[in-house]
């Protein structure tokens, strides 16, 4: 399964294989260098998916592992913990993904400190719940979303906005382009962000606060 066909809820908050890239490469060099052989069958890694807001989907690796037979490698959990390392990598569109079938409480320590910084602010969260959205964001940042700026005399535009709260059903954020005509928005702005339906598809509209 290919990471860039499947919605970023499959894989929020969940503990996957991934492989691709020189993403295996540079791990095994990095573990090396800390003194850590990893395993001859590691091909890939085992690690948990979270959404950082200025980069968008990351995970952190958990461990090495062997993609197609789901072999994983605890000793280099282990070994991270011992040190206190944390090692963390970016989506990648042409990533390969599986999920962990199983409990995934053995990695329970190194899971509750990414929640901790990356789960507790409840007004992102509930924005990332809005499925008719989805096709209004980002491919790997899901907070960020397309709206439509419009002006009486001046040709619409579609700047990204990143979600920031939703308060009594209506949607918030910061615009993070500069409009290339005088729309009244500027880079930085925080604005409200209306849903609206044409031709039985959803768009977002911006609106100053």
């Amino acid at each position: 399964m290919n990471i860039k066909d499947i919605s970023f809820r499959e894989l929020y908050q969940k503990v996957v294989f991934v492989k691709g890239g020189k993403l295996i490469e540079g791990f095994c060099k990095g573990f090396i260098e800390q003194g850590y052989t990893p395993p001859s069958y590691a091909d890939s890694s085992l690690g948990y998916c979270y959404i950082d807001q200025e980069v968008g989907i990351s995970f952190s690796f958990l461990c090495f592992a062997h993609f197609a037979s789901e072999r994983i490698d605890m000793n280099s959990y282990k070994h991270q913990l011992s040190i206190k390392s944390m090692n963390l990598f970016r989506y990648h569109p042409d990533y390969e993904i599986k999920m962990l079938i199983g409990d995934a409480v053995a990695f329970s320590e190194r899971i509750n400190m990414i929640e901790e910084g990356y789960h507790s602010n409840v007004s992102v969260l509930s924005t990332r719940m809005i499925a008719e959205i989805d096709h209004l964001r980002h491919e790997s940042c899901p907070d960020d979303i397309r709206v439509l700026l419009r002006k009486n005399g001046l040709e619409s535009e579609w700047p990204w906005v990143r979600l920031t709260e939703m308060k009594e059903k209506k949607l918030f954020g910061v615009l993070l382009n500069e409009p290339f005509k005088d729309f009244g928005f500027h880079s930085g702005d925080t604005v409200r962000v209306e849903l609206g339906t044409f031709e039985g598809k959803v768009y977002a509209v911006l609106n100053s606060c």
